[in-house]
C-alpha cells in the first residue's frame, strides 16, 4: 500500500517537473535569443556547452532532487513498517474463525494479537478488522516477554525476562498508534511482568515486580511489587505496593495479590502475609482477572488437589486450567481438547475470557486459543506454521462494546 502510494506520487511529481522544465525553457528562451552572438554560456561552463543544454541539465537535476525528497518522505510517513515494525513477507498463519465469530460474541470484528516467537525471539503482531488482517514483526530492539495490551488497545507493555528467571529486566511501553514513536523505558533498576490496571481516578497504571525469580529463591522475599502510572506517553513515579514479587497480579482494590512460580502464594493486605494455597505443589502461569471478580487461574504439574477436583483418569501436566477464588477455593477446571495441553493462559481485556496456547505431544505450541471461562469452551483462533513460529506469552485485545 505504502510502496504503491509512493510510486503514484513520484509519477505525479515527475510530470510536474516536466511542466516546470518547459516553463523555465520558455523563461530563458528570450535570453538565449537576445544573446545570439554568444552561442555558449561561459560562466561555470569552461567547455562551452550550448546554453540551452546547460539550463536543461541544471533544471532536470534540481527537479530530480525534489522528486527524490518527496518520494523519501512519502515512503517514510505512509509505510506501516516505520519506524518500529516491518511487514512480514508472506502469511504463514491462518485464522480458524471469521469475523462473524467475533461479531456474534463481542459485537465487533476488530481485535489485536501479539505473541513471542520462540524460534527467533521476535515479537509478532497481528491486527484484524473485518476479514482483513495485517501481520507485522515488531522491531522492539530487545528480547521481549510477557506482552500485555493496554485497556484501550493502543499500547503494548512488555519486559526483557520471563517468570522464574533471576536475570535483569527492563520494562517498556510501545505506542501502537504512532508510526514515529519509540518504546518508552521505565527508569527502574529492575522491572518485569507488566500488568495494566485502571485506577479509581481514571489514570492508567502498570503493576510490575522487581524480581521475576522463583518464589522459592532467597531474593524473592527481598523483592517487591510496584505500580507506576503511564500517562501522556510517559511513566510517573513508581510506588511500592508491598514486599514480594507477585507475578500473577494484584486485585483491583489491592486486597490481595497472587504468584505461582513454582508455589501458589497469596498475599493478603489485612494480614500483611502470604500463604501457600496448593499444598506446596508446583504451579505456573498464575493470572488474576482484570475485572473485579477476584478470580485467578493457573496451571499445575499433576498436583493432588487438581487430581481430586477433576476426578479425571487422564488428568495430566497442564491438561487443565484451574480457577480459584479469593478464598483459595478451586471453583472450576477447563480441559484442553484432545491430547493437547495448555501453555501460558492469561485473562484478556474482555471479562470471562482468556487467551492461551495449545501444545502437542511433539512439543509444538502453534495454536492460539480463546477460552470462554463461563461456558468452558476452548476455541482455536489462530494456527501458525510450526516451522516458522512457536507461540509464547500471547495476548489478545478485543474492542469492547461501546
Amino acid at each position: 500500500m505504502a510502496h504503491t502510494t509512493a510510486i503514484v506520487l513520484c509519477n505525479k511529481i515527475f510530470i510536474f517537473s516536466k511542466f516546470c522544465e518547459y516553463f523555465h525553457f520558455i523563461k530563458y528562451k528570450y535570453f538565449l535569443y537576445a544573446t545570439q552572438n554568444k552561442n555558449s554560456l561561459h560562466i561555470r561552463n569552461p567547455y562551452k556547452v550550448p546554453a540551452k543544454k546547460v539550463i536543461f541539465h541544471y533544471m532536470r537535476l534540481y527537479y530530480f532532487l525534489v522528486l527524490a525528497i518527496f518520494a523519501f518522505v512519502a515512503c517514510t510517513e505512509d509505510s506501516p513498517s516505520s519506524p518500529h515494525s516491518t511487514v512480514e513477507k508472506g502469511q504463514a498463519y491462518t485464522f480458524q474463525v471469521d469475523s462473524s465469530y467475533f461479531i456474534n460474541k463481542f459485537g465487533t470484528s476488530h481485535f489485536k494479537v501479539v505473541f513471542r516467537n520462540e524460534l527467533d525471539n521476535s515479537a509478532i503482531f497481528i491486527e484484524n478488522h473485518g476479514n482483513e488482517d495485517v501481520m507485522k514483526i515488531l522491531d522492539l530492539g530487545v528480547n521481549a516477554y510477557h506482552f500485555q495490551f493496554s485497556p484501550d488497545g493502543s499500547k503494548l507493555a512488555y519486559c526483557t525476562t520471563f517468570e522464574g528467571s533471576a536475570d535483569s529486566s527492563d520494562l517498556y511501553v510501545l505506542d501502537l498508534n504512532s508510526k514515529k514513536s519509540k518504546p518508552v523505558k521505565l527508569d527502574a533498576p529492575f522491572a518485569a511482568i507488566p500488568r495494566w490496571r485502571m485506577l479509581e481516578n481514571g489514570d492508567t497504571a502498570i503493576v510490575y515486580v522487581s524480581n521475576a525469580a522463583s518464589d522459592l529463591a532467597p531474593e524473592w522475599e527481598q523483592s517487591a511489587t510496584w505500580q507506576v502510572v503511564f500517562k501522556d506517553g510517559n511513566f510517573g513515579k513508581p510506588k511500592k505496593l508491598f514486599d514480594g514479587s507477585y507475578h500473577g497480579g494484584v486485585a483491583y482494590d489491592n486486597s490481595f495479590a497472587v504468584t505461582g512460580a513454582p508455589r501458589l502464594f497469596m498475599y493478603t493486605a489485612k494480614d500483611n502475609a502470604y500463604t501457600d494455597l496448593y499444598n506446596d505443589e508446583q504451579v505456573c502461569n498464575v493470572s488474576l482477572a482484570r475485572d473485579s471478580s477476584k478470580i485467578f487461574s493457573f496451571l499445575d504439574a499433576t498436583g493432588k488437589m487438581g487430581e481430586q477436583f477433576t476426578n479425571d483418569p487422564k488428568y495430566w501436566w497442564h491438561k487443565y486450567i484451574f480457577f480459584m477464588n479469593e478464598n483459595g477455593e478451586i471453583i472450576k477446571a477447563i480441559s484442553s481438547p484432545g491430547t493437547s495441553v495448555f501453555d501460558t493462559p492469561e485473562w484478556i481485556n474482555i471479562p470471562n475470557y482468556e487467551v492461551g496456547v495449545l501444545g502437542t505431544a511433539d512439543g509444538d505450541v502453534n495454536q492460539l486459543v480463546l477460552i470462554d471461562v463461563e461456558n468452558s469452551n476452548v476455541d482455536i483462533i489462530l494456527v501458525v506454521d510450526k516451522d516458522k513460529y512457536q507461540i509464547w506469552h500471547p495476548d489478545i485485545w478485543i474492542e469492547p462494546k461501546k
